[in-house]
């Protein structure tokens, strides 16, 4: 017979953790000045951080790790996966800040072969630094939610951010 707690350790899904802007886990790769610009686009834009799964198109499915190595791509650099803490504002997508002037041909095919909308420098986003693009790759308008959707929604319901606290403290 199998527990509860053996199914938990047992479990092949992922556990993931969103990570709001004003927590000290808030991180981002670069140094103090990149994180406070995340944080403060974070607050603005209402994302949530997310942990524990894989940072690439994958993540967004909810799988426990990257078939694929994507990590190798070229522009794929200091990627981090996001959703909105507020549905209104859109859902989940992936933000990479690669050092080129465009998204080559391969980015605009890996979005289209995960499903995914690509908007490159979309307004603030643009805030890990020079030399580097920000290119958007986010789950479409209109779609059922994805399961990295389905399972954030859980997590905001059981646990919801006090948005307006984070803009009076940071203000």
């Amino acid at each position: 017979m199998t527990t509860t707690k053996e199914l938990a350790v047992n479990s092949v899904r992922p556990q993931l953790t969103l990570i709001p802007p004003d927590a000290e886990q808030f991180s981002v790769y670069g140094g103090a000045d990149t994180t406070e610009a995340a944080r403060q686009w974070a607050i603005n834009g209402r994302y949530l951080l997310c942990d524990g799964l894989p940072r690439c198109a994958h993540g967004l499915y909810m799988m426990e790790s990257c078939p694929a190595q994507c990590s190798r791509l070229r522009f794929h650099d200091h990627p981090n996966l996001w959703v909105s803490g507020d549905r209104s504002c859109g859902g989940a997508f992936l933000l990479t800040h690669p050092y080129a002037k465009t998204l080559d041909r391969a980015g605009r095919d890996y979005a289209s072969s995960h499903g995914l909308d690509v908007m490159v420098d979309y307004p603030g986003d643009r805030w890990y630094g020079s030399g580097t693009i920000a290119v958007r790759m986010s789950v479409p308008p209109g779609w059922p939610m994805w399961p990295i959707e389905q399972e954030a929604a859980v997590l905001l319901a059981s646990q919801p951010i006090e948005w307006q606290s984070l803009w009076s403290a940071r203000w």
